[in-house]
């Protein structure tokens, strides 16, 4: 949902002419934000992101990540638009009549709900913010909250009285603490709106329809205390602060304001990649050394350079920064922190899910259409450990939405199957040891959540039993394992790359790991081989390139293995 900005609303009119004690332009000073921009807030906890989205036009402006077009930000916005049409279409055949959908102004849509009926539906009706909500907070001439439109506002009868609620459509799997604030703060806006209609009042009750087309409702009572502290000190707060705290990490990928802050980060406590935010404000409280501003790296440096071992108190202290930068005691610093030029390094040892060594290691790589939350692509390669490719199975397929997308579905996964399953046929032979390998942990659940739904598929074709035979094989092999007493557990048969490196490696970047990060610090200084290089740094958006990508990160990582280990480590996992 989006709110709109109009320059006829009579509020906005107001605020810009109205003069104040600092300025006698209030448009210089009035903030302006959506109820998404808030909701957004929530769901990413920073402080620094709502001050960027309340700047107006005339202030610098951050460098935005790009909503349109092939974007994971732009699919995901796609996909929240269809899921409201979908519920749309669904709420609109079920009621008829009582369903309204108009464009109309604010005053219009005020006499609307005047003359509104129980069992109605109001869908994306516009509102102006009322007056009495900025004489309430007082923030009139600090902050302006642009209009807004909820998804839908349900009239129904409840205690005798003709209440309002409100829906909200969300294209996730389940419902989040932001999207519940969204909810309650669109219900309590209306509220100052209803004062003025003495026949309707809001209800407590609010909901979310989820995928696919599942409405869970809650209660927004337990919420509103959360709304009034948000327009009574935290937004006001945001808004006066000139710099605020703030720190980057893995949860501002999603941001679209992750470039700008990527280059302010350099310097600060975010050197320390996936560092979260609870361990970074404890480390600046701990190595603090000036009241007037925020703690960075170079006070860090400072901190390890000057403790006191001696002092009791302090060496307890010196422990929990030691454990949280991953202090290593043969660098006498951080492996953050003492680098090598633009070259990866080991985080203390090696994580034990990863094979010292095997016989063979698969590469599965799968590609999500981010609108459609399916697969669209695939790409399997079998590498033996003396750096042959196994040509046989070295196999990609993808597929073109078309009129029938759970058809295509269906293929797609069944050429993935009789291509994995020959490949575990060949291995199985010869008794071969060897360990799957993904690069995302969402790419093992897409894996693992699309051979699931084949499996659970009830059709009776005689096709598809097929089908179903070849992926539950696949499955099992990939995911699962019986224990002696016949109970099915996890195996890590499967190895996410993207974790092992979090985990074990330090890459000299802020916040997290982006594939470029890992390709200029990890395999261009670590692997000597050319041909691979040169082939990944000219393509590596194919499925099978990505799984090339895969291996030479696992190359590098036993290179980098073998460099930090000085080969005195016992064997810490023999894949079977």
């Amino acid at each position: 949902m989006e709110e709109m900005k109009d320059d006829s609303n009579p509020i906005r009119k107001k605020l810009r002419n109205t003069p104040n004690e600092d300025s006698q332009d209030s448009q210089e000073k009035v903030a302006s934000i959506t109820i998404s921009d808030i909701s957004n807030y929530y769901y990413l906890n920073c402080d620094k992101f709502l001050k960027f989205k309340s700047r107006r036009s005339h202030d610098k402006k951050p460098i935005l990540q790009s909503m349109k077009g092939r974007t994971l930000r732009g699919a995901s916005l796609q996909r929240g638009r269809n899921f409201e049409i979908e519920v749309e279409n669904h709420l609109r055949s079920l009621h008829k009549d009582n369903f309204i959908k108009r464009k109309l102004s604010h005053d219009e849509t005020i006499n609307l709900l005047r003359e509104a009926k129980c069992g109605q539906i109001f869908c994306q009706m516009l509102f102006n913010v009322h007056e009495e909500f900025y004489k309430k907070f007082n923030i009139k001439n600090i902050i302006e909250i642009r209009q807004f439109k909820p998804d839908f506002i349900i009239v129904k009868e409840e205690g005798g009285k003709k209440k309002l609620l409100i829906y909200d459509a969300k294209s996730s799997k389940c419902i989040q603490d932001n999207h519940k604030l969204q909810v309650a703060l669109y219900a309590y806006l209306l509220g100052f709106i209803v004062q003025d209609i003495p026949e309707l009042t809001i209800s407590y009750t609010g909901g979310i329809y989820l995928p696919p087309l599942k409405l869970q409702e809650f209660s927004i009572d337990p919420l509103l205390p959360k709304v009034e502290l948000l327009f009574r000190e935290k937004l006001p707060r945001i808004i006066k602060t000139p710099k605020l705290p703030w720190h980057y990490n893995d949860r501002c990928k999603s941001c679209q304001f992750v470039n700008t802050c990527r280059n302010e980060a350099k310097g600060t406590i975010a050197a320390i990649p996936y560092l979260s935010l609870e361990e970074a404000v404890k480390l600046k409280k701990l190595i603090q050394v000036r009241d007037d501003a925020d703690a960075d790296i170079e006070d860090l440096n400072d901190y390890l350079s000057n403790i006191d071992v001696y002092d009791e108190r302090a060496k307890t202290d010196y422990n929990v920064v030691k454990n949280i930068i991953k202090y290593d005691e043969k660098l006498k610093n951080s492996p953050y922190l003492n680098v090598k030029p633009r070259q990866a390094q080991f985080v203390g040892v090696p994580t034990k899910d990863f094979p010292q060594r095997s016989d063979h290691n698969l590469l599965i790589t799968m590609s999500l259409d981010n609108v459609s939350l399916k697969p669209f692509g695939w790409g399997i390669c079998l590498y033996t450990s003396y750096k042959e490719t196994k040509h046989q199975f070295r196999e990609s397929e993808s597929i073109s939405i078309n009129d029938d997308p759970h058809k295509e579905f269906i293929s797609l996964m069944d050429k993935f199957t009789t291509v994995l399953e020959k490949c575990l046929e060949y291995l199985e032979k010869d008794k071969l040891r060897v360990c799957a390998f993904v690069y995302y942990e969402r790419e093992k659940e897409f894996i693992q959540n699309s051979l699931l739904e084949i499996m659970s598929n009830e059709s009776s074709s005689t096709d598809l039993s097929a089908i179903k035979r070849k992926v539950e094989r696949c499955f099992f092999s990939l995911f699962k394992n019986k224990n002696d007493d016949g109970h099915i557990t996890e195996f890590p048969r499967m190895i996410v790359l993207e974790q092992v490196i979090i985990r074990s490696v330090a890459i000299h970047v802020p916040g997290f790991y982006r594939f470029d990060d890992i390709w200029e610090q990890l395999m261009k200084p670590i692997l000597n081989d050319q041909e691979l290089l040169n082939s990944l740094d000219q393509t590596n958006k194919a499925h099978l390139l990505r799984t090339d990508f895969g291996y030479a990160v696992i190359k590098a990582y036993y290179e980098l293995l073998q460099e930090y280990t000085c080969d005195n480590l016992i064997n810490y996992f023999d894949c079977e």
